[in-house]
């Protein structure tokens, strides 16, 4: 099994708000986490052996801006069986990026609701 790490950092505009608390920063995960498995699923069907995404958020606000700093952690065996096999490293990192994008879209759907 190959684990991967990633990180990405959200910067935004500083909103003061009480809906960006963990709660909603937990649901981000929850569902860019789905979203994972639908991309895992896409690539490769079935034919994986191991998949498991855990990930640490942090919210910090500085001056202007929240920064949402986001580590993942993916763990990704694809079966040898097939020759998906190859391209573990580019599927890994394609779902890197719907897990990333999917919490940032979320974060900004919240926030757009709360600022009408």
């Amino acid at each position: 099994m190959t684990r991967y790490v990633f990180r990405r950092e959200i910067e935004l505009e500083y909103h003061d708000n009480k809906d960006l608390d963990p709660d909603t920063l937990g649901e981000a995960i929850e569902k860019a986490e789905e979203k994972a498995y639908e991309k895992l699923y896409e690539e490769v069907s079935r034919h994986f052996i191991d998949f498991s995404i855990t990930a640490d958020i942090n919210l910090t606000k500085d001056q202007n801006k929240t920064k949402i700093r986001i580590e993942m952690v993916m763990n990704l065996e694809i079966s040898p069986l097939t020759p998906k096999i190859t391209e573990q490293d580019r599927i890994a990192r394609e779902i890197s990026y719907v897990f990333f994008d999917t919490v940032k879209n979320h974060i900004l759907r919240v926030l757009g609701k709360t600022s009408h």
